[in-house]
């Protein structure tokens, strides 16, 4: 072998152990991107009052204990009626459920009752509704999330 073939197959050589190590990199950083975004980390990153109550807002519009939750304690004390009620459907009601057929009463209820979309909010779009898929104890919903531009628009 000559000089300049040895030269040139420890020049690729060494080219592609560096490719290897980049792309070996990059799928690491890739991974953690999706570990930090992942629903659960992103819930858990959430809540600052996990034993949190409801709150009573000015004009005695009460601001569900789902909200409260994502709320250091005490933030919420003095809130204003206006703020109170967007607070709510920001959290409990800025959505529609697109698969009601497939769900028993039972489901519709717990949705209802106990779904908040505090960990849904990022996935919202600026100015177009976006749909998710949800398992929340048990029951799958379909929800089409409101824009910010809509839910900004209520009074």
């Amino acid at each position: 072998m000559n000089m300049v073939s040895q030269k040139k197959i420890f020049l690729m050589s060494t080219l592609l152990i560096f490719a290897i190590n980049v792309f070996a990199q990059g799928d690491v950083v890739r991974q953690e991107e999706n570990k930090s975004s992942s629903p659960e980390s992103f819930k858990l990153e959430l809540i600052k009052n996990k034993n949190a109550k409801e709150v009573v807002a000015e004009g005695g519009i009460r601001i569900d204990k789902r909200v409260v939750k994502y709320y250091p304690e005490g933030a919420l004390d003095n809130t204003s009626k206006e703020k109170a009620i967007k607070l709510n459907h920001i959290y409990i009601d800025s959505y529609d459920l697109l698969n009601i057929s497939a769900q028993n009463n039972g489901c519709e209820l717990m949705l209802k009752n106990e779904f908040d979309l505090g960990e849904y909010n990022y996935l919202r779009n600026e100015n177009e509704r976006v749909t998710v898929e949800a398992n929340f104890n048990g029951c799958f919903f379909q929800l089409s999330l409101y824009s910010w531009a809509e839910i900004e628009k209520l009074n």
